[in-house]
């Protein structure tokens, strides 16, 4: 009987640790001078990866401390998003401006 009960306990825990699927969020942004990329964020939040049109290899930047919006970079390359709008900076110079979401 105690076999029973213990199956049934851990049977009914299953669906308690079963993690939640992850999903992520992805969207394309149009940039002055006709430049444009692809954010794709993860579910937690903690990073952005950004695919650029001709460039084979994703970016990946992890989230960083930000006072408004959101941020995300590595250093030298940083992602600003504020609503539906944001820029790319790599060092201090903004190389993708006035970016906007579709």
């Amino acid at each position: 009987m105690r076999v029973i009960t213990l199956l049934l306990l851990l049977a009914g825990l299953g669906g308690c640790v079963t993690p939640a699927p992850k999903t992520t969020r992805e969207f394309r942004y149009a940039c002055a001078e006709g430049k444009s990329f692809v954010a794709v964020y993860a579910a937690d939040g903690k990073s952005a990866i950004l695919r650029f049109p001709g460039v084979a290899d994703p970016m990946v930047l992890p989230r960083a401390i930000s006072g408004s919006g959101a941020r995300y970079g590595d250093g030298t390359t940083t992602l600003w998003i504020k609503g539906r709008t944001g820029f790319i900076e790599s060092g201090k110079e903004r190389i993708y401006r006035d970016c906007r979401t579709d």
